[in-house]
């Protein structure tokens, strides 16, 4: 009989009996048509179940094989007892090892997927001091004193966590290029900026940056 796993079959023995409800005399091929309908249903439930699940199988055959039951559309019905199904132990093992491997994988997916979903609370919690501090307070309710300290400290690091998420801002690296030792790279960007300032309205800006910095005392072209 087929298992679950295509190509892995069970070895089943089932006695089965046949009733002909026919009006005419019962063919020759009774019984061969019986245990076509005991087959059919057998493999119904076989095809459900690896082949680790020998004993399981056999309580279901039991279970549906118990009734009379028509064979197709013929007036043959037929039931059946499974005495024993067995399967080939080395495929058995195989079987077994691979259902623990992917037990093993589903529980390293449930783990990891519990863990980002934590790591994303904790996040969230901790860019809210608020919520923080209650935390806190939750864990250690005796110790009131010490919930403004706490707060200070979730609220300093709300802002070195914001400042990490904000990350690296064009204006700061600007900044950074204009404070730079480099200072042909100073001039070139000073002039290239008071330039733009001045084609966008922004001779306020234009201003800001250090006098002395246009082209022609830089000698640069840009």
């Amino acid at each position: 009989m087929p298992s679950a796993d295509e190509h892995l079959f069970f070895t089943a023995e089932i006695v089965f009996e046949a009733c002909w409800c026919g009006n005419e005399a019962a063919p020759a091929a009774l019984l061969d048509i019986a245990r076509e309908g005991i087959t059919r249903r057998a493999r119904e439930v076989s095809r459900r179940r690896t082949l680790t699940a020998s004993e399981q199988v056999r309580g279901e055959l039991n279970t549906a094989l118990l009734k009379w039951g028509w064979v197709a559309e013929t007036p043959v019905q037929a039931r059946g007892h499974c005495v024993s199904v067995k399967a080939d132990p080395e495929l058995v093992e195989a079987v077994a090892g691979r259902e623990q491997a992917l037990a093993q994988q589903v529980a390293l997916s449930w783990r990891a997927r519990d863990r980002a979903l934590r790591i994303e609370q904790m996040c969230a919690l901790l860019l809210d001091p608020l919520r923080a501090t209650a935390s806190w307070f939750l864990d250690h309710p005796d110790n009131p004193d010490e919930l403004v300290s706490i707060a200070r400290q979730f609220q300093e690091l709300r802002g070195i966590l914001e400042a990490e998420q904000r990350g690296e801002s064009v204006g700061g690296l600007l900044d950074e290029l204009l404070a730079g030792a480099d200072e042909a790279v100073r001039l070139r960007l000073s002039n290239v900026l008071r330039k733009v300032f001045s084609q966008y309205g922004r001779a306020d800006l234009a201003t800001r940056l250090r006098p002395g910095e246009d082209d022609e005392a830089s000698g640069t072209e840009v």
